[in-house]
Order: structure tokens, then sequence, then C-alpha cells
């Protein structure tokens, strides 16, 4: 029997600072099971360590008692530095364990991954097309993969995370006990601050397989479901037809369903049918409602309506009875504090209890690294990096710590003020009444402590970029 280990790292040892317990890893769960349902002997384990980091000799210890003949590690650009430093301490301790490495990072950068990660191969895509091979020869090198048939793979196995309880963000507790699922993978948007490989096809998945998935979820115990789709409306008439089978098929009443939509997204009949899937939360893009900003972000063909298409999303969300997280973006060039401030007041008039304001990002695999590379504002082997430290924005740290408590300090209101009545004027008495002793465990100073942190966002962003780029 071969003993396989997927590893999911964090961003530094024991870290906990900001990435925390909100979704197991998907990625790494998808592959486990396509192994589990080959041919092949194999003993399966996946290791969280974004959600439950460990220290370094604490993971020696777990690696040499484990002592698994090949693992797989999944590698993003935030985690770069420590996935390289996973692969330097199993090729040291033991050095006949082969392994992989697959991610979006070595997935732009195959090459320059390879020789930097010192790793037995690079998996290019969707693993899920060549991880038998992969076990089985272990091959070297770098190995490109198919966009899997999503249709055609085994439902996550989630046993190997069941201990895990997520539903937590920025060390906010939020009561639930939650999974995620995927009912597309892909995105036909061209945003050009995100770093989704835009090659890959939007798919969708057969409405039957959601259903028997969402059962198995149920009999787990779960009773919060978030919907990891990257836009979980992309397709209204899909999203509606799902929303009907779940509320056919009484899961309603099994769980709270949570997903990211877009504005421009706006059929009632999808929403009446998301009232009626009990879907309580839904974070939206909104990025800026400066029309010259969401230009530089490709954000919409519409920028001078994008108000419009917010006012009327959000109004069906309200009447639905669904808590509203609004995210923006600030340091674009062209951001000042005028369209900042714009942005943030006038989400908060169309009733939304969640905003955050995140720092933009210059990433590797997006249009905007692309562009300020090939500008000369930021180095080629920069891959990671912000507005502020490029000193394309004149925004400042002072700035956005002050939009942050700006934000923070009406959450009390949004949240107690608004969802009572929200969810009395949806008649969503059920939610509202379950909800109840759910909101003791999030509405305490343990939270608000949390909240308050994270207006100091930026510092620890800065501090964990600093000493990744240290190391």
């Amino acid at each position: 029997m071969t003993k396989v280990l997927f590893i999911y790292p964090s961003m530094a040892w024991e870290s906990k600072e900001i990435f925390s317990a909100f979704a197991p890893p998907m990625g790494a769960l998808y592959l486990a099971s396509v192994l589990e349902h080959s041919k092949l002997d194999v003993d399966v384990s996946v290791w969280d360590l974004a959600s439950e980091p460990v220290g370094r000799k604490e993971f020696i210890k777990k690696i040499l008692d484990l002592n698994p003949e090949v693992v797989c590690i999944t590698c993003l650009t935030f985690n770069f530095d420590m996935v390289k430093e996973v692969c330097e301490i199993i090729k040291r301790e033991l050095p006949e364990c082969y392994i992989g490495v697959g991610g979006a990072h070595v997935s732009i950068l195959p090459k320059e991954s390879i020789n930097a990660l010192k790793c037995d191969s690079i998996a290019v895509g969707e693993g899920e097309s060549r991880i038998v091979e992969v076990v089985r020869d272990r091959p070297k090198g770098i190995i490109y993969c198919e966009d899997s048939d999503f249709n055609s793979l085994p439902f996550p196995d989630r046993k190997h995370i069941r201990s895990i309880k997520y539903g937590k963000m920025f060390d906010m507790n939020f009561g639930v006990d939650c999974t995620t699922i995927f009912f597309s993978r892909g995105c036909p948007f061209n945003c050009a601050f995100c770093a989704r490989p835009k090659k890959q096809m939007f798919r969708m998945r057969k409405v039957s397989d959601i259903i028997a998935e969402l059962k198995e979820i149920a009999n787990m115990g779960y009773d919060s479901v978030a919907v990891g789709d990257d836009n979980f409306t992309t397709s209204t008439g899909y999203t509606t037809k799902i929303a009907k089978a779940v509320h056919k098929n009484k899961l309603h009443k099994d769980f709270f369903f949570f997903g990211q939509g877009r504005v421009d997204r706006d059929s009632a009949d999808m929403y009446y049918w998301l009232r009626r899937m009990n879907v309580v939360g839904m974070s939206y893009g909104i990025e800026s409602v400066a029309p010259k900003t969401l230009e530089f972000y490709n954000k919409t063909h519409e920028p001078t309506r994008w108000k419009e298409k917010i006012k009327n999303t959000y109004k069906l969300a309200v009447d639905a009875g669904i808590i509203i997280n609004s995210s923006l973006i600030a340091g674009a060039p062209m951001d000042t504090k005028e369209t900042i401030e714009e942005s943030i007041a006038f989400v908060d008039k169309q009733e939304t209890e969640g905003i955050t304001l995140n720092l933009l990002s210059y990433m590797v695999g997006t249009k905007l690294w692309d562009d300020a590379v090939n500008n000369g504002k930021i180095a080629k082997d920069d891959y990671w990096t912000d507005a502020i430290q490029t000193g394309l924005t004149d925004l400042t740290p002072e700035d956005l710590r002050d939009y942050q408590k700006m934000i923070y300090a009406g959450l009390g209101w949004r949240v107690l003020g608004r969802v009572p009545l929200k969810w009395i004027k949806a008649k969503r008495g059920r939610f509202l009444l379950t909800m109840s002793w759910k909101a003791k465990q999030f509405l305490n100073r343990s939270t608000f402590e949390a909240l308050k942190d994270r207006s100091r966002l930026y510092d620890g962003f800065n501090r964990d970029f600093s000493e990744m780029k240290r190391s």
C-alpha cells in the first residue's frame, strides 16, 4: 500500500493571522477522492496546515511518523516560500519520498517553480486527470494536465478534514459547521486583478450530482454550505434550477447556504428561489463605484451603470432576507479619497451588512501585474506586491487604517440593526430563531476585537510579506 499525503500549507509556520479556517482545501480533497476511487492500493492523508498550522519541529515529527512515499503540495503565490521550505524539509528528512507540486502559482510559472522548489514534478492545470499516473509512475519534470470533466469526478472526500470546524474568518467564529461545494468551475469574466487561469472553460455540473453531494454532506452532519464558485450567480437560469432542486429535495431544511455573486445578474426569479433555497449570505465583488476605476479593473462593460446594477441586485437580496457583504478594492492609480469614500458610502446606503476594503494587489498571472512589469513598475521576479509598496497609488497605510476604522465603527449597527428587520420582513422566522443562539457565539468581545484587528490588516500583510521576501 502506497502512503500518499496531500498538504495545503499555511503562509508561515504557526500562522493564523490572516488566513484561517473558512473553507477546506477542496483541490486536495478532489485529488484524494480520485485516488481512492482508482485501482491503486493507497493510504491517503490530507493536512490542512492553513487551518491547523504547526511549527517547524512539529511538522518534521509528523512527517517522519507518517513516512509517506508520495507527497503532493498545493502552491499559491502567497505561500510559495512556505512550500519551498516544506519541500526542503521533506527531501532532507525523507530523501526517497516523491514530491509533486500543483496549484495556481506553479501553473503560471512551471519552469521557474520546479527550479526553485527542487521538487520531482510540477502539475500545470487541474490535477485530477493525471494524479493516478503521478502516484503510480512518479514521473519527473513538468506535467501538463487537461481540464477535468467536472461531471465525471467523484465527490471530494471530506472525511480527511471532518475534525476541523470550518466557517471562521480572521479568527472570527460564525457559529456554523461549514463545508464547501462547487457547482461550477472556471469563470467567463476577465477582471484585470484576477489570477485565475483564463484558458479554463466555464463548466457547470449536473444538478442531480449536486443534489447527491448535498445529501452526502447532510449525512455527515454539516449545517452550512459555502458555494465555492467564483460567481455563484454567473448563469441565472442554472442557479435557479439548482435552487429549485434544493427546495424540492427539502435540503433547504438542512443547510444555510452562502456564496459569491455579481451585481449584474439581477434576476428577480433567481432571488425568489435563492430565498427558498435558504441562501442567507452573499458576498459581491463591487470593487468601486467610480467608472474610471471599474474600467481599469475591467470589471464591467457598463461602468456608468454599475451603481444602478448594485441598487437593483441589493434590493432583490434585501427582499429575500439575504445578508450582504460588499467587497471593495482601494489603490487603483486613479483612486482618490473622494472615490474611495463614495464607494463605501454608496454600498452602506444600499443596506449592506458587511463591507470589506482590500488593498489592491499586483500578483503574477494578472493583467495588472503584466502591465506593471511591462511598464517597468514591478520587477519580473516580484510575484506579489501591493499598490502602496510599488508606489502605484497615492494611498498611504494611514489612509487604509482610517478607512478600515470608519467601516468597522458602523458594523454593530449594520449587523444588529439591519439583519433582524431584514429577516422579519422576508418572513425568515425559522432562520431568525435558529441563529439567535449562534449570535451569542459570534457577537462577543473576541469577535469585535478580531474586527478591530481587521483595521490593522495592512500592517499584518506588510509584515508577512516582508518576512517572505527575506526568506
